[in-house]
């Protein structure tokens, strides 16, 4: 991956690293919010408390992320503990946090490997000796039960220097077990120099019953999240430069119910309008029959410039934004629909100035507050509220092909910067099955040296299976996986899918992996075939390291088999002193103790624990 990632023929843009970055920061605190003391108060004192969990479960667009970064700005001004939180008795086993750890999850973090990995570089950026022994475990293509990886990680956390507040955002977003009971153990045995807080849309599967029995949960739910009349009032005295009366508040605040979402779309359409437009809108909208979230969003969109309702809705199926790939989506030409090379929409050409046309328009809609949200520092990356993305998105299906058409351009710009992940995203949900193909075949070879197979495997299952199999490379790359995972029945078939095409038709590098796979079958089977096989695909694997590891791995067992011990410990340690470098670790640990079952077999056992050490 290119440490600069570059729109054609524009400004640098944003580094991917900083997309992953922004699920590590949480987003800066708006100006302007108004204050939440009492929910706040609630926090503090369920720090105070020492409670194992702060929960925020809340649905869309209440306002829990807003909060929580509030509140967290607040501890890192060094202010006290509010005065209207009561007086509690502090938990003689709760130091109070002073650092903060955050994570933003999505989808992609249902990957074990993937959340493990985000989960570490968020702990490392609050205390960066934190982690190393977790570290260690990962990048197989199995992990190690649940206990395995969170046991040294509470173990580290319980002789850190100085006390951690971990948070899980969009949790919800979470829908793997293994991953549940992981966060279920960090709570269970939480050490004191940890507390845990989750923002979620739905409650997680947790021993929450046992926390609530236990008195060792915080909880902030939808109505403690609703806005009082007295914060609807501070809100409208912020938003709205023409004043409203105690009856039009309470219209709104009823209607809205104090949703955060609902009064920031109130806000935004009232900004502009007069005293008599606004009890016009007041009176529409406490008669109106419709969703809130629908009426508001129309009237927002209807009351902007077109160029930035067309921004808008052409950049709405993106998850993270930023001024080049944005620019890719309005400006780019689709070859594929016939699509012309769009101008920016905007009736003024000198917009269109050397740095990116979207990032001027990125910076004039967070000016305007428009739902969106700055997830760095730099400002660089924002995001959509998701609400409002969702009613953009909405409108944006009223011209056919949209959607798709816009992913093409989003998959094809996140390809060109080598962020394979993002492009295949964005290829599937368009339904573009070559390209989706031809992105997965570049970037697979990256996930399987992470051992991320549930991810690779995910987007080989979305594509039809007679169309990967019929790709030599995502056929070899979905048999790997399949095996991996213990699909046999899948990787049988991805196998015979292989083996049906004329060896010379095979590049060399697909048939090496293909017999690389086979002698590995043939071991766990205790056929002969593994010698001639594994010989095969060594002698075509040489440019290949890790896949030729693995055929030097079935070789040095299928030699072992058949008695030929020091001709296995020979194989062993090349194989091992290949994978000596980048290579991902597990297959060198699967050699390293098969190296020591071989020296164990031949009554060498103190070299045997030599090599048992150095596997672990």
């Amino acid at each position: 991956m290119s440490d600069e990632l570059r729109a054609p023929n524009r400004q640098p843009a944003a580094d991917v690293g900083a997309v992953l970055m922004t699920k590590l920061t949480p987003p800066p605190v708006r100006v302007g919010l108004v204050p939440r003391a009492r929910i706040a108060a609630m926090l503090d004192a369920g720090l105070r408390q020492g409670h194992r969990l702060l929960l925020i479960s809340a649905p869309a667009g209440s306002g829990k992320t807003t909060l929580l970064t509030s509140w967290l700005a607040g501890m890192a001004e060094g202010g006290r503990l509010r005065a209207d939180v009561p007086e509690v008795q502090p938990s003689a086993l709760s130091p109070q946090p002073s650092a903060r750890a955050w994570l933003s999850l999505d989808a992609g973090d249902n990957d074990p490997q993937r959340f493990f990995a985000s989960l570490l570089a968020a702990l490392r950026r609050a205390d960066p000796g934190l982690g190393a022994a977790t570290a260690s475990l990962l990048g197989g293509p199995a992990l190690p039960a649940v206990e395995g990886l969170v046991i040294p990680l509470l173990n580290e956390l319980a002789a850190a220097a100085r006390p951690v507040l971990l948070v899980l955002d969009d949790y919800h977003l979470i829908e793997t077990p293994a991953i549940h009971d992981a966060v279920a153990l960090l709570v269970d045995r939480q050490p004191p120099q940890l507390r845990l807080a989750l923002v979620t849309r739905a409650d997680p599967p947790l021993p929450l019953p046992r926390l609530r029995a236990g008195g060792q949960i915080t909880e902030v739910r939808a109505a403690d999240l609703r806005f009082t009349a007295d914060e609807i009032a501070a809100f409208f005295r912020q938003t709205t430069p023409t004043p409203l009366d105690a009856p039009a508040l309470q219209i709104i605040g009823a209607h809205t119910e104090g949703w955060a979402a609902g009064l920031q779309l109130a806000g935004l359409s009232l900004r502009d309008r007069s005293a008599e437009e606004c009890a016009a809108f007041v009176r529409r909208f406490g008669s109106s029959s419709q969703y809130v979230i629908d009426y508001l969003a129309d009237e927002v969109l209807a009351g902007l410039a077109p160029h930035h309702k067309a921004f808008l809705l052409q950049t709405a199926i993106l998850d993270r934004l930023c001024g080049p790939l944005c620019d890719a989506l309005l400006l780019g030409a689709d070859d594929r629909d016939g699509a012309d090379t769009a101008q920016p929409p905007t009736p003024d050409s000198q917009l269109l100035t050397p740095d990116s046309y979207s990032q001027i328009i990125l910076e004039e809609l967070e000016r305007a507050n428009l739902f969106l949200i700055s997830l760095d520092p730099q400002r660089r990356w924002y995001r959509y509220h998701h609400l409002f993305a969702e009613a953009l998105r909405a409108q944006l299906d009223a011209e056919p092909g949209a959607r798709a058409r816009l992913h093409r351009r989003a998959a094809g710009w996140f390809a060109a910067q080598g962020a394979w992940e993002d492009g295949v995203h964005h290829a599937i949900l368009a339904d573009d099955r070559e390209l989706a193909g031809q992105l997965i075949g570049r970037g697979g070879d990256d996930l399987l040296r992470r051992g991320e197979l549930q991810m690779l495997g995910g987007w080989l299952a979305a594509l039809p299976e007679p169309f990967v199999a019929a790709r030599p490379e995502l056929a070899c790359l979905h048999a790997w996986v399949a095996y991996a995972t213990g699909q046999i029945d899948l990787c049988a078939r991805m196998l015979a899918a292989l083996a049906a095409q004329p060896p010379e038709q095979l590049d060399p590098r697909i048939r090496g992996r293909m017999w690389s796979l086979q002698a590995m079958e043939a071991n766990a089977a205790g056929s002969p075939e593994a010698i001639p096989l594994a010989t095969q695909a060594i002698a075509l694997l040489g440019e290949d390291p890790l896949f030729c590891q693995a055929a030097m791995l079935a070789l040095g067992n299928a030699q072992r088999l058949a008695g030929e011990t020091s001709a296995a410990g020979d194989t062993y340690r090349a194989a091992i002193g290949l994978g000596r470098g980048n290579q991902s670790p597990y297959i060198t640990i699967d050699l390293l103790n098969s190296l020591a079952v071989n020296l164990n077999e031949q009554g060498r056992r103190g070299e045997a624990l030599q090599r048992c050490a150095a596997a672990r």
